[in-house]
This record gives C-alpha cells, structure tokens and sequence, in this order.
C-alpha cells in the first residue's frame, strides 16, 4: 500500500516535504496523510515493536487516562491543546473525559447500554434497530433514536466477475446471476427495510450519473460506439445492467445492478 512512499522531512517546524515514487497510485498520498506522527525522541529509547502498558507520548487533543486491559478506557481532554484555536478543532473535543467499554460479545454489549452501562451506542444491525429499541428507556424519553444522514460517498458491494475465466465471459450468465439475487425481498423480509439499492459505484456522490446523458457526455461516448453497451447513451433511472459491463467515463457512475 505504501511501497509507492519514498520518504518524509521536515525542512522547518511548520513544514513537511512527503516524495513519492514516480508512476505512483492516485490514493497513496491519502493514506500517507492518515499516518499518525510520532516523537522520534521518545521511542529512541523504547522499542516501537513492543506492547506495552505505558502511556506512550501523543501531539493530539486527547491523552490516555485510567485504563483496564480488556475492560476500558479513558481519554482526558488536553487543556492546553496546541491545536485547539486551529480552524480545523473548533467545535470539537468538547467532553473533558471519553470513556470506552470493551465487550466481546454483542449481546451482553447491547445489554450493558440498556442497564446505563454506557450512553451512546452506534447500531448496525438492522434486526435490533428494527426489534429491540424498545426497553423502558426508550417509551419513557431517556434513550433517543437517530438516523443521522451520511453525506459521504457510500461506495458499492457486489459481486465482481472475472471475466478472464471463459465461463464467466457470457454476458447473459453474468446477468442471471445478478437476477438471482432478490434484493427487495431480502431488504423486506431480512433487513426490515433498513437499506436502500446500491444504483452506482458513485453511489451518495455528485459523480452518480441520474437521468439520460446530456448532449457532451454522449460526445464524449461516442469514440466508444460498439465498446459499451446501448444502455449507457439511455435513461437508465429504472434499468440495471452488471457492474462488469461499465467501465468508462461517466457510463461507470450510471446505475449499477448489485
């Protein structure tokens, strides 16, 4: 994933130079920009390789505060944050201590949040979001429920295909098994309507192609004519083709069968 990162300095105390191979991946710059930071000083006298129970040395808004291996732990807020008049941290790291409860199994988990062991919860399974927010905390206003709306781009699941064995070449074969999958009825039945169809691998995002092309994306098409299918140059708001099929241009953001 990083094989394409060549190195890192910092020429002053407000600047980073980050090189790169040439020919690189489009995506490594962003995963070297999550990379945390740590302090070369400290762990010039600890081995970086081994686990340890010691509070290691941070530059965030948070440090390590009481902990139990297995059980939980705490985050104290930094008051003296150097970040905290940042345009980036306004707003934020607003909670003096951050408590997290580990639990190996979802059950007990889900138990332990309705006797008040922990006070927020993020659900993600549709059954119990469906069934089982029901306890006395909820009926007398003490738990509240939300959908919070996720405006980033959601990305796709489905099946990918190779064509390059010859009995997954028959376009037809591809498509069948597509069929086979009956997604509104497993979203009713199993998921209690908790999902909406995946139409695009651009799915949630301005490049998710809605309606018919307009009059520059056919031209764009066009050098393509025999390439792609026919159904890239029509309304395909209610029509689903394999993802396999679509590849280029803005035809790969139009709705996708998954």
């Amino acid at each position: 994933m990083l094989r394409d990162f060549v190195g890192a300095e910092a020429p002053d105390d407000a600047t980073v130079v980050v090189r790169f191979a040439a020919h690189r991946a489009r995506d490594v710059p962003l995963f070297v920009a999550a990379l945390p930071i740590f302090s070369r000083s400290y762990y010039a006298a600890r081995r970086f390789d081994e686990t340890t129970l010691e509070v290691p040395l941070g530059s965030g808004p948070y440090k390590v505060g009481r902990f139990e291996p297995g059980r939980h732990i705490e985050y104290e807020r930094v008051k003296d944050w150097w970040g905290a008049d940042l345009p980036v941290g306004r707003g934020l790291n607003n909670f003096d201590i951050v408590r997290y409860e580990y639990y190996r199994d979802r059950e007990v988990a889900f138990e332990g949040f309705t006797a008040r062991s922990y006070l927020f919860r993020e659900e993600f399974t549709s059954r119990a979001w469906a069934t089982r927010y029901d306890f006395p905390a909820v009926r007398e206003g003490y738990v509240k429920r939300d959908v919070i709306p996720d405006d980033t781009p959601s990305g796709a699941q489905g099946w990918f295909f190779n064509t390059r064995r010859e009995k997954l070449q028959n376009k037809r074969l591809r498509e069948a098994f597509i069929d086979a999958f009956d997604f509104e009825w497993t979203n009713k039945k199993i998921m209690y309507g908790s999902y909406e169809r995946t139409h695009s691998v651009f799915q949630n995002s301005d490049m998710m192609a809605v309606g018919k092309p307009s009059t520059d994306e056919l031209a764009l098409l066009e050098p393509f004519r025999g390439k792609v299918p026919d159904e890239c140059s029509e309304n395909l708001s209610f029509r689903w083709f394999p993802m396999d099929q679509v590849r280029i241009v803005r035809c790969s953001a139009r709705p996708t069968r998954f």
